[in-house]
């Protein structure tokens, strides 16, 4: 072996002790669309809320006040991405985007109707490697009311070249208002009167004092995210990082505030008032609360949430061992995939497991040598550690 090849070797496995040590997620970004004036809403909404509340590890839901009229927390912002997902000549509610992503069996746009949303998000999280960590840190004056985030990306996986971009959103929970415009429109008066009792007039079909939740109020960064920060060809963990200011109306709760962030593939859409967009699709999102100090460890899952894993011998000459530890029983699935993202290997795929320390065996003899990942996918989340196949 030549000195450079060494040097190689010892830089990547640095680079592997590093992701061991800093465990990203898949977080999906689900963004769901309605208005007060759609009567079919709350149900599927209640739906979307209690599945994504169980789900908080690994998914991010923000709602955006677009898609069958406007309403009170309506804008032009939330209305610039209700028409570059949506056709416009048929406008709906409720409808949900998942992670800006067409799937063809379902719609033949990204903003498509909610039914079947919770498949597709189990999918995307139990079989996408994270692409790239997204870590949100800053100060917040509540006297000022003044916001200082910075928002850091850093890829694990190789991407295809492309325009991709920091995405930082300000969202408000459980925001209630009087009469129209928060007035929330219910065809089910059973639903209405099971989960809002007293609140719901009959005569009309509205709820009176609704509670909107996860509403997007406002993007720091401009509406695609901020450009030119991140390169055209973005190099594996190397943070690329965008700073913004942002002074929170006084009418908005700072106690129920929370910022999303994610990294996004952007793309010009040649008809995007005719077809809807698929190419501004997202990598990665991130989430934390509003507070005067405000911080996300690497994808927001504290370090005692998540399993362990460790992989040797590595470099591998072909046969590896990954020992593992899970917190909590359920089923896990273990594979390696190329820089790419494409997975050449699968160790087992839904395996019930108990709470404990565990083995597994890597025969990667027909494997070609290159730097590959090793994902470890549990329901408490996902960790992935680089390995290299001498």
């Amino acid at each position: 072996m030549n000195m450079k090849t060494k040097l190689i070797l010892i830089c990547s496995l640095a680079l592997a002790v590093n992701l061991s040590a800093q465990p990203v997620v898949k977080r999906v970004l689900m963004e769901e669309f309605t208005t007060t004036l759609c009567g079919m809403c709350p149900p599927q909404t209640w739906n979307v809320n209690q599945w994504h509340d169980q789900h908080t590890a690994n998914t991010v839901l923000l709602t955006i006040h677009e898609g069958f009229g406007t309403d009170a927390m309506s804008n032009t912002f939330t209305d610039a991405i209700e028409q570059e997902f949506a056709n416009p000549s048929f406008g709906f509610a409720p409808a949900i985007m998942i992670d800006r992503v067409t799937y063809p069996w379902l719609a033949s746009e990204p903003y498509m109707p909610v039914g079947g949303f919770d498949s597709v998000v189990t999918r995307l999280i139990n079989t996408e490697s994270p692409r790239v960590g997204v870590n949100i840190q800053g100060t917040y004056n509540p006297s000022t009311r003044q916001i200082s985030a910075t928002v850091t990306a850093n890829f694990l996986l190789a991407v295809p070249n492309g325009d991709y971009r920091i995405s930082l959103f300000l969202v408000e929970d459980s925001v209630i208002g009087s009469g129209t415009g928060y007035d929330q429109k219910c065809y089910d008066a059973t639903f209405a009167n099971t989960h809002y009792p007293g609140q719901y007039n009959s005569s009309t079909s509205y709820i009176s004092g609704y509670p909107h939740r996860h509403v997007l109020r406002a993007a720091l960064t401009p509406t695609w995210g901020a450009s030119s920060v991140i390169p055209n060809s973005p190099a594996l963990s190397t943070n690329y990082s965008t700073t913004v200011s942002y002074t929170v109306p006084a009418n908005y709760d700072d106690s129920k505030i929370s910022l999303v962030a994610f990294v996004a593939h952007y793309a010009a859409n040649s008809t995007p008032s005719t077809t809807g967009n698929g190419n501004r699709w997202v990598l990665n999102a991130n989430e934390t609360a509003l507070t005067t100090n405000f911080t996300t460890a690497v994808n927001d899952i504290p370090a005692e949430q998540f399993v362990t894993m460790q992989v040797y011998p590595n470099p591998s000459a072909g046969f590896s061992n990954v020992h593992y530890s899970i917190k909590n029983a359920g089923d896990a699935s273990l594979y390696i995939s190329d820089l790419g993202g494409k997975r050449v290997m699968t160790v087992f795929e839904d395996r019930a497991h108990a709470a404990g320390s565990f083995s597994a065996n890597l025969d990667m003899n027909e494997i070609a040598a290159g730097i590959y990942f090793v994902t470890l996918v549990t329901g408490e989340g996902i960790i992935t550690s680089k390995m290299i196949r001498q």
